[in-house]
């Protein structure tokens, strides 16, 4: 893709303390192999020290903004870095997440040839506890098996801005606000998997997928957000009763 053919990208990078985390996750963006890119930081509320962030918003070589608010959850600050945004693609990525070197480079180059405004990759996992990686290949989600089940990555995503509604992330979930938004842009916007493994996500057993309590609630909140499909949520309902009965 030439220079004058690439589309520019909003990176999204919320985090709440644990700075060296972030810079790791910082420097996995400046290293990308695609230069048309603009990141923002957005603390959370940090209690930590986080003056080592300097040294990358007095950068010239790309724009790197840091905004800060009360610690009003990752849902907000995700917000608070797309209104601020300038490019037409918003690409996000966990704190304590890294990318493979190429992720935008080829994840936005297959987007623009196949026209697709929303798509999503394989990944890594790694196990803070255990050590160990495993890779996850992704399944093809749609609408409305998205809300049942669904191994998105946010760090995975990159979605045409002009298809997020204002604030897309709903504030009042701190769990399950993820696939809650997938579910409702993938209902209009059907979403692309691009088969690669182009990120690494960091595990732990605070993770929701891993709490048992944060997945219960992970899964009332997406029923929550099925409200404009009714017959949708009904099913959605008896389905996490029957995994609560597993849980």
């Amino acid at each position: 893709m030439n220079n004058t053919n690439k589309p520019g990208v909003s990176v999204i990078c919320p985090f709440r303390n644990r700075v060296d985390l972030v810079c790791r996750a910082i420097e996995s963006v400046i290293n990308q192999s695609y230069d048309n890119y603009e990141l923002i930081i957005i603390d959370d509320g940090s209690t930590q020290d986080t003056s080592i962030l300097k040294k990358y918003t007095t950068s010239t070589k790309h724009r790197i903004i840091l905004l800060r608010q009360k610690p009003y959850g990752a849902s907000s600050a995700r917000n608070n870095g797309i209104e601020n945004a300038r490019k037409e693609y918003i690409a996000f990525i966990d704190s304590d997440d890294t990318w493979d070197p190429n992720k935008l480079s080829i994840q936005l180059s297959i987007m623009v040839s196949k026209k697709v405004l929303f798509s999503y990759t394989s990944y890594h996992t790694y196990d803070n506890e255990t050590n160990q990686t495993r890779r996850i290949v992704n399944g093809l989600y749609r609408y409305p098996w998205i809300a049942f089940h669904n191994r998105i990555a946010t760090t995975c995503v990159i979605i045409r801005k002009n298809i997020l509604e204002n604030r897309p992330f709903n504030e009042q979930f701190r769990t399950g606000e993820d696939t809650a938004l997938w579910s409702r842009i993938a209902k209009k916007n059907e979403p692309i998997l691009i088969q690669q493994n182009l990120a690494r996500i960091y595990t732990s057993n605070s993770t929701s997928a891993r709490n048992n309590k944060l997945f219960k609630n992970a899964l009332i909140n997406i029923n929550k957000s099925l409200v404009d499909d009714k017959l949708v949520q009904l099913l959605h309902s008896i389905y996490i009763r029957i995994r609560f009965l597993f849980l």
